[in-house]
């Protein structure tokens, strides 16, 4: 019986070591293919598991950014409507205050000089803008392309027709001119300044008179989409050296430098910098330049005899894009009066801007743009 145990346990062994040479895999062979799924326990009560713990109330960060200018905002500016105010460009009531802090100017020509639409995505950080003007009609459909409240002082009579018909604006000759939200800046106002050149506007203020006193839309229009795309680096590809440019409207000659420091243009007009007296003269600055052309005539009939001016802002046309410090050729359009302005390459495809604020200039179709 020993000898049967013996030779029993003998022949274990050997079983036993011949598994294990069986498992082992010798050198230049193929390494076996890992199960796909682990092995089994027969208790998996005590045995730790992989698996991450996770937040049910954890929801991923919602960054928001500036329709006007592709820069991160935080979300009560997100939601707000623009407001575009009329300010006054001619040389004589100059410098104006404000806005350099506009996120988009447009400028266009009234009679006899031109004139701007500062546009604001947050309107209530600006504490004075001016001086402020009156409106033209073609403003309103300007300020109408970004979904903005209109502010102004005063009307032409085309332009009283059609506000008269709507109430999204604030006339700041009007009433109470807004709870002291326009105000004449007594700096000037005492040095004998034209009453004209010395009306300025707290955007705190108007906020404050906009959200509690009236029933203006405050927000953003539901299902508002931004208008333009914005990229980091917008300058054009194989676009054209464009470092200075030269813009001439019907009444003014415009001028724009780059500065390869700051990645933007800086403006000129009447032969000096174009500066901003509230911002202790600092010189406007802009990411993307845009010029378009459109007919400019005179109003006939019921408007006509005036002087005043008729700017198409829906014909479609051509226009440059500078950016970067290069340039190309684009194309604009339009669908109606409260449509964005579309602007593409010359064979039609979208144009992204530089994140960053926008001049946009409307010349006359016999105007002229210079670049070097």
């Amino acid at each position: 019986m020993k000898k049967f145990r013996s030779f029993l346990t003998a022949v274990i062994s050997v079983i036993l070591v011949l598994s294990l040479f069986a498992c082992t895999v010798p050198n230049g062979d193929t390494t076996p293919t890992p199960d796909v799924e682990p092995p089994e326990t027969s208790d998996t009560a005590d045995v730790p598991t992989a698996t991450p713990v996770t937040d049910a109330t954890e929801t991923p960060e919602i960054v928001y950014y500036s329709a006007l200018t592709g820069e991160e905002v935080s979300p009560e500016v997100f939601q707000k409507r623009p407001a575009a105010v009329m300010v006054n460009n001619i040389q004589g009531s100059l410098p104006q205050s404000g806005i350099t802090e506009a996120d988009v100017i447009f400028e266009a020509d009234v009679e006899g000089c031109t004139r701007l639409l500062a546009v604001y995505q947050d309107i209530s950080a600006v504490k004075k803008i001016g001086s402020v003007r009156s409106a033209r009609h073609y403003y309103i459909e300007l300020a109408d392309s970004l979904d903005a409240i209109y502010l102004h002082a005063g009307w032409s009579p085309k332009a009283m027709a059609v506000l008269n018909k709507r109430t999204d604006y604030i006339n700041g000759l009007k009433g109470s001119a807004a709870d002291g939200a326009f105000f004449r800046d007594p700096d000037r106002y005492n040095k004998g300044w034209k009453t004209e050149y010395t009306l300025m506007l707290d955007g705190g203020k108007l906020w404050t008179y906009l959200t509690t006193k009236t029933k203006i839309r405050s927000t953003a229009a539901e299902g508002y989409k931004a208008p333009w795309t914005f990229v980091s680096d917008g300058a054009p590809a194989g676009g054209f050296d464009a470092t200075t440019i030269t813009t001439k409207s019907k009444y003014k000659t415009g001028k724009m430098d780059y500065d390869a420091a700051t990645r933007t243009y800086l403006a000129s007009q009447y032969n000096k910098p174009w500066v901003d007296d509230a911002a202790g003269g600092k010189q406007l600055a802009f990411t993307n330049l845009i010029v378009i052309k459109t007919k400019v005539g005179m109003l006939s009939g019921e408007y006509g005899g005036s002087g005043r001016l008729d700017i198409n802002t829906t014909q479609g046309g051509s226009g440059f894009f500078f950016c970067g410090g290069k340039g190309i050729e684009i194309k604009w359009s339009r669908k109606d009066l409260t449509s964005p302005f579309v602007f593409t390459t010359t064979d039609g495809k979208d144009l992204p801007l530089g994140v960053g604020k926008t001049y946009i200039g409307i010349i006359p179709e016999n105007g002229t743009v210079q670049y070097s």
